[in-house]
């Protein structure tokens, strides 16, 4: 079996990693990715993006929950106060008031143009939410965790559509995933003190 090192698809200082969700080990190995690309002392802030108005987009806020209720700080987003492409400019004006130069992870579900829906993608650079509903907002974040809840339709273009029409299961396994393995990094950078 290939390592996780090995298994990243690298492009100069640009990289992501691509893995499906009942991947198992995964946790484990990209928790140790991301461990490694915060390496400045600097406060992470987990961005959860989405709303719980649509299966799909659900994934962001199930996430900041499920790590708010392990104890996590710093996120924003979670079912209970959901970021979306309509505050999400007003949350990142408080992140930058209340933290000083923060490394901000983004997690968000996407519909990606191939199959592969039931993939979580690590980016080590930000996301531009709402993109494929044409919202023009800046990309933001230093990292990315994005799982890829469906993929476009030949017959169905519209995304709002496809983020309803979703398999609530796989997207609360992602919400899952990707918690653990943020929760697991959190661990980590506690044992080095950093945090």
């Amino acid at each position: 079996m290939k390592s996780c090192n090995e298994l990243l698809c690298r492009k100069e200082d640009d990289f992501y990693f691509s893995f499906n969700v009942d991947n198992h080990g995964i946790v484990k190995c990209v928790s140790e990715i991301l461990f490694n690309m915060i390496k400045e002392k600097r406060e992470v802030v987990i961005l959860c993006l989405g709303v719980d108005s649509l299966i799909g987009d659900s994934l962001g806020p199930l996430a900041g929950s499920i790590l708010k209720k392990n104890g996590i700080d710093n996120v924003y987003g979670t079912l209970d106060k959901t970021v979306n492409t309509h505050n999400v400019l007003q949350v990142l004006s408080e992140i930058y008031g209340e933290f000083q130069n923060p490394y901000i992870i983004v997690v968000d579900a996407a519909i990606t143009a191939s199959d592969y829906s039931s993939d979580i993608v690590l980016k080590n650079r930000g996301f531009e939410p709402g993109e494929c509903l044409h919202s023009r907002l800046p990309k933001i974040g230093d990292v990315s965790l994005v799982g890829v809840v469906n993929h476009e339709d030949e017959y169905e273009n519209n995304f709002i559509s496809l983020l309803k029409h979703c398999d609530f299961e796989i997207v609360r396994k992602m919400a899952k995933v990707i918690s653990k393995i943020l929760i697991l990094t959190f661990e980590k950078l506690k044992n080095k003190e950093n945090y």
